[in-house]
């Protein structure tokens, strides 16, 4: 709960004054699985050498690095696109 209240209040303070289109589908079986979806500026959550712009967007790189498994960003249709597999 806490990676996906976080990596959307990023999304959030990335794009001020703006209104954000997302979407996120959960799957829960064995493990989970979280893909998102939004039309924010580009922000590459995979991208381990990336400025920390906040302590917000170091929050959301530490959970994605410790808590998944298999971590895919990929820009479609000029929105981003993140996928997560947690155990």
């Amino acid at each position: 709960m806490v990676l996906f209240e976080e990596l959307f209040m990023l999304i959030y303070d990335l794009n001020p004054g703006k209104t954000i289109l997302a979407e996120c589908i959960v799957e829960a079986g064995d493990k989970v699985h979280i893909i998102t979806k939004d039309n924010g500026i580009h922000y590459d959550l995979m991208d381990t050498d990336s400025k920390v712009g906040s302590f917000r967007s170091f929050v959301v790189s530490e959970l994605t690095e410790r808590l998944t498994r298999k971590r895919i960003n990929l820009v479609s249709l000029s929105f981003n696109r993140n996928a997560f597999e947690i155990d």
